[in-house]
């Protein structure tokens, strides 16, 4: 896997932080899948996240409230690329 080399290289950041955002989906899902499931539902409140399972993978909040540590704006801050506002 030639992206982990250099994972600060822009394409193989990218790629880094694409995979890290479906991973955190796993994580939440193997936390507490009702949760998971509930949270995927649709938000019409939330039209550029679309639900609050997004809002919490990409941004590690969910209605305005911290909830954990990780986050691909977390990771995306490592790499040096720009924070993901909408999905």
């Amino acid at each position: 896997m030639g992206f982990l080399r250099n994972p600060t290289k822009p394409a193989s950041a990218k790629a880094v932080a694409a995979l890290a955002h479906e991973l955190i989906h796993a994580i939440h899902s193997l936390e507490n899948h009702e949760k998971f499931k509930i949270r995927n539902q649709s938000d019409p409140d939330n039209p550029d996240l679309g639900n609050q399972e997004e809002e919490l993978t990409i941004t590690g909040k969910t209605c305005g409230n911290v909830c954990c540590g990780i986050s691909e704006n977390a990771i995306r801050s490592e790499l040096n690329l720009s924070a993901r506002t909408s999905h």
